[in-house]
């Protein structure tokens, strides 16, 4: 059964490039760097794609090995331990030592207390 949509409807229908459908807006992430307001890819393609390179980086484990890195905040250079853990990252561990790590959130979560 064929559906027939007005002029509103199908002006907010976007065509995918992975999976080659046509589906409507709310299929698509937004993003506010695209002129549209919308994602490329829907999201369903997104989260498989997405999905694929983090079993490929789990698989494949850090691009970079380290025994040290320099805070990102502090600007010191402690050994790796003292690092979190976050694979999305080259060398598989977060930004910010421990204790800055800590700092961060900490005024993050004081922040949103007061909102």
């Amino acid at each position: 059964m064929k559906t027939v949509l007005n002029m509103e409807e199908r002006k907010e229908m976007y065509r995918c490039p992975s999976c080659k459908e046509t589906k409507s807006a709310s299929e698509f992430h937004k993003s506010s760097r695209i002129k549209r307001g919308l994602q490329y890819y829907c999201k369903p393609c997104i989260n498989r794609m997405s999905e694929t390179r983090r079993q490929q980086r789990i698989k494949n484990g850090p691009t970079v090995i380290r025994d040290s890195k320099v805070c990102a905040k502090c600007k010191t250079k402690k050994p790796i331990s003292q690092f979190g853990i976050y694979r999305s990252a080259a060398d598989g561990h977060v930004s910010y030592c421990k204790p800055c790590w800590v700092a961060i959130t900490q005024k993050a979560q004081a922040k949103q207390r007061r909102i």
